[in-house]
């Protein structure tokens, strides 16, 4: 910098921002079911079966009397739920973090509908797996880019 053709470059200002977007939107709601939903779950059923065989003879809570559960989904669910409420609150990479849990959900209800329900860890029914779906859809609509910053350079 000192012979006058040295230019000073200051670091690219951050990115971070205090708007609700649709993906902040998303996380919240994501948030504000999923911890409550797994923490209420391990009142139902605590077990955490390891493999399919045991997964089946483990049996499952119904929590509400509607979404079969298990230790594992329970968890599943409290960290997807602290995952989107940090990233609700520190929203630097809210939409990447919207996406991935939308994609993390395609294969997951892909997953159960493929396979037997006895080959996975968790328990799982049609309830839960339109849960399973509808996070799939808002993760995945409120994650990918708009159209505008969809652009093709030749």
């Amino acid at each position: 910098m000192g012979n006058g053709g040295d230019i000073a470059t200051s670091p690219a200002p951050s990115v971070a921002t205090s708007a609700w977007t649709a993906a902040r939107v998303f996380l919240l709601a994501a948030a504000a079911w999923h911890i409550p939903l797994g923490l209420i779950g391990f009142l139902y059923d605590r077990s955490f079966p390891i493999g399919s065989a045991a997964t089946e003879t483990a049996g499952s809570g119904h929590i509400f009397g509607i979404f079969e559960s298990n230790g594992w989904h329970n968890l599943a669910a409290v960290l997807l739920g602290i995952v989107a409420l940090y990233f609700t609150i520190e929203p630097r990479r809210a939409r990447e973090v919207a996406l991935a849990i939308g994609l993390v959900h395609v294969g997951l209800v892909a997953g159960l509908i493929i396979w037997d329900d006895s080959t996975f860890w968790i328990a799982s029914n049609i309830a839960d797996q339109l849960i399973h779906a509808s996070t799939a859809i808002g993760g995945l609509t409120t994650g990918l880019p708009p159209r505008s910053q969809l652009v093709l350079r030749h």
